[in-house]
């Protein structure tokens, strides 16, 4: 079924007679997400509603579990129940470390449904018209007070006085390695279109943001910035912060796709003489060191490729021996085009720094380039070293 821009998928079992209404064994398909519901039942002679549902993320990371319970009067005619009163409960439990519960309670009413979260940070008012408000309050990482309309499928919505904790932005990023561990965003949002995959536009203010990555022992940060959200790109006017004691300015652009993260670039630039500090195991090529220079990291949910030209120094390098099973994430297809250039005080250790057998001091000036293809399973470190000195 294609609602809008968005394709479902849905097995459906679905009984009734003049007592009971049932649907059972059901399954739905959007996007990145499955919703199951094993039972949904109305008794038509007292009006009890019952039912059980899970939603979760197809790669599993996440998952929603739900009980219902409701009433209404009794049902002769299914027409009645689209203006009757329906006083509902639901009881939704979030699987993650916390175990977290929460209790909301729909009532739909004439011309009108009302939900609220029994801890109230949610409280929303949708009317017959389309017409609705929303107000999000702590402890959710996103507070605001929005409005707009639902009609025909498409989705009108203004928020003002948006704010948003970014750490609850962290979990996705994780896979690849990345940490966020601080930052607030301000700003406005204005959403148009289809709801699966919509049009956004606004401009936030970032501040205090803070990062870990995997490649650095050192915190990136505290940033402070601006992003433009145009329909489904978010652009990053060019900022400059910190990586430890090292100066950086980064830029770049990111698509979303269905509220998720699509493609993206960043443009990276660290000009300093202090570089920044690169603890990382690159294919083979392990590396302890600093490094200044420019670099475009770019890729996808499952992607990612980093190119660069990049001014080494006091750097210690060795090739290790990598096995399969310890080759990294094979769901992350990762790229490497590095042209490294020696500055002072790079060596080569073998077979590893606390086991030296051998060490090589480079020339300065010498160039090495790195190549590595993830997803064919190629690697390639190319170039005519000198070497300047060296021990066994």
């Amino acid at each position: 079924i294609r609602t809008g821009s968005q394709d479902l998928r849905l097995s459906l079992r679905l009984y009734g007679d003049d007592r009971t209404l049932e649907i059972t064994d059901t399954e739905i398909f959007a996007a990145s997400r499955t919703i199951a519901i094993p039972e949904l039942s109305l008794n038509r002679e007292s009006g009890a509603i019952r039912g059980s549902g899970r939603i979760r993320q197809t790669d599993d990371r996440g998952e929603v579990n739900i009980t219902l319970r409701g009433q209404t009067d009794p049902v002769t005619s299914l027409q009645d129940l689209s203006i009757r009163d329906i006083p509902m409960t639901l009881d939704v439990t979030t699987r993650d470390d916390s175990a977290e519960t929460h209790l909301y309670s729909i009532v739909k009413g004439q011309g009108r449904t009302d939900l609220y979260r029994d801890d109230g940070a949610i409280t929303a008012v949708l009317l017959d018209d389309g017409t609705f408000t929303i107000e999000l309050t702590d402890p959710l990482p996103v507070e605001t007070l929005a409005s707009g309309t639902f009609r025909n499928g498409e989705l009108e919505l203004t928020a003002a006085g948006v704010t948003v904790d970014l750490r609850a932005l962290s979990p996705p990023l994780e896979e690849a390695g990345v940490y966020i561990t601080g930052g607030v965003a301000r700003g406005s949002l204005r959403v148009l279109g289809y709801p699966g995959n919509p049009d956004m536009y606004g401009t936030f203010r970032i501040s205090d943001l803070s990062l870990g990555t995997p490649v650095s022992p050192d915190q990136i940060g505290p940033i402070d910035a601006a992003i433009i959200l145009e329909e489904r790109t978010v652009r990053i006017p060019v900022f400059e912060t910190t990586v430890g004691d090292a100066p950086i300015s980064v830029g770049g652009v990111v698509l979303l796709d269905r509220w998720n993260l699509g493609e993206y670039r960043l443009d990276v630039d660290i000009p300093g003489p202090a570089g920044a500090h690169v603890v990382s195991t690159f294919g083979p090529v392990e590396v302890d060191g600093f490094a200044r220079g420019s670099a475009a990291v770019a890729g996808g949910p499952r992607s990612l490729q980093l190119d660069g030209d990049l001014t080494i120094y006091n750097t210690e390098m060795g090739v290790i021996p990598v096995s399969p099973s310890e080759a990294g994430d094979p769901s992350l297809d990762l790229v490497l085009n590095l042209s490294i250039e020696t500055g002072r005080s790079v060596r080569f250790i073998w077979p590893a720094a606390d086991f030296p057998v051998i060490r090589s001091n480079f020339a300065v000036g010498q160039e090495v380039d790195i190549r590595l293809d993830g997803p064919n399973e190629t690697f390639a470190l190319t170039g005519a070293v000198e070497i300047q000195s060296g021990d066994i």
